[in-house]
């Protein structure tokens, strides 16, 4: 019996997450909110794994930029994070976060910039290589400027 009280006193092996209360997609909503809403969910995910003096030292923006969000969404109000802020967080939770985060963090970073190229329908942005091998010039452009300097 002494036992059993001690086990019912006791969280046991479960520990409570300060991160509870995820909110939820709203269909109805428009496409932004729904993406922050999303980035949202990603983001305390994220820090819910972290402990924390791991989310002050590695995730210190991502937990800004959620703390920021689940004030504004419980409030109703618009998301203000400032570009920087966004550009941030994205480094930070690079190859943690799931990649419907990722791309719904980066499609709001392109709206804060006021960047095209999100689809509303979908709710996601149009990828696009963006890795330096592929951008630099090629031998052949470099050729046909040249060519076209000359002429």
């Amino acid at each position: 019996m002494k036992r059993l009280m001690k086990w019912a006193g006791s969280q046991g092996n479960w520990a409570q997450s300060e991160f509870g209360g995820l909110p939820a997609v709203q269909r109805e909503a428009v496409p932004l909110l729904q993406r922050w809403q999303v980035v949202a969910g990603g983001l305390a995910l994220v820090l819910s794994r972290a402990s924390r003096t791991e989310r002050e030292a590695r995730f210190h923006a991502s937990n800004r930029l959620y703390q920021g969000l689940r004030r504004r969404l419980r409030q109703g109000a618009a998301i203000d994070a400032s570009t920087e802020l966004i550009q941030d967080v994205m480094h930070e939770i690079a190859g943690v976060a799931d990649v419907q985060t990722t791309q719904c963090l980066r499609a709001c970073f392109d709206a804060s910039l006021g960047r095209d190229g999100i689809d509303s329908a979908l709710g996601l942005r149009q990828e696009r290589d963006t890795s330096r091998l592929n951008s630099q010039p090629r031998p052949s452009d470099w050729q046909d400027t040249q060519q076209q300097r000359r002429a």
